[in-house]
């Protein structure tokens, strides 16, 4: 949704996000296509302020999304809950001289950004945000056992009969007996 920076009145720019929305349903679409959004569990919102050229953007997006547990393979549902807050400024205002010298980024950096020709893109952002609060794993319960290494059959469901003891060679068995060379 390309959103013109001076169409924002003084009193800010108020959305409501649902399953009617669509192009939050297409931002979901392309960001998630393997997790499989639910559109009908879409809800959030998101204001804009404008302060002179500078835009400030917060909102939250709630929606579930179907996956597959990465341990046991078991589909389940897992709800995404993103708090979206971005400042952005035009991208004249920049300078390009940073120089060799190292710069660190602090938080407040991970929450800013520039748009260009009096827009920018509020999908790109929303998109952008709800990637980054994505778990690392989908695990459909702390206590889950995952599928056995050997027969792979679901430990939650049944136990298996392969040797547990069993101990497959492990591809750092050659570094076990590596003894280092010490400096005199």
């Amino acid at each position: 949704m390309i959103v013109k920076v001076s169409s924002i009145s003084q009193e800010g720019l108020h959305l409501d996000l649902n399953a009617q929305t669509p192009w939050m349903v297409d931002v979901l679409t392309q960001a998630f296509p393997v997790e499989k959004p639910d559109p009908q569990t879409l809800k959030g919102h998101m204001d804009l302020q404008r302060f002179d050229d500078q835009v400030h953007v917060t909102g939250h997006v709630d929606v579930t999304l179907n996956h597959a547990c990465d341990r046991c393979l078991e589909p389940m549902s897992y709800s995404l809950a993103t708090d979206i807050t971005m400042d952005l400024t035009p991208a004249s205002q920049v300078s390009n001289t940073i120089g060799d010298e190292e710069l660190e980024l602090t938080e407040q950096d991970l929450e800013f950004s520039f748009y260009n020709n009096d827009e920018f893109d509020l999908s790109e952002i929303v998109r952008d945000q709800m990637v980054l609060s994505l778990p690392q794993a989908f695990i459909c319960k702390e206590s889950c056992k995952g599928l056995c290494s050997q027969c792979g059959v679901n430990l939650n469901q049944k136990s298996c009969t392969c040797d547990q003891n069993l101990n497959p060679v492990s591809p750092w068995a050659a570094l076990k007996g590596f003894k280092p060379k010490t400096q005199q």
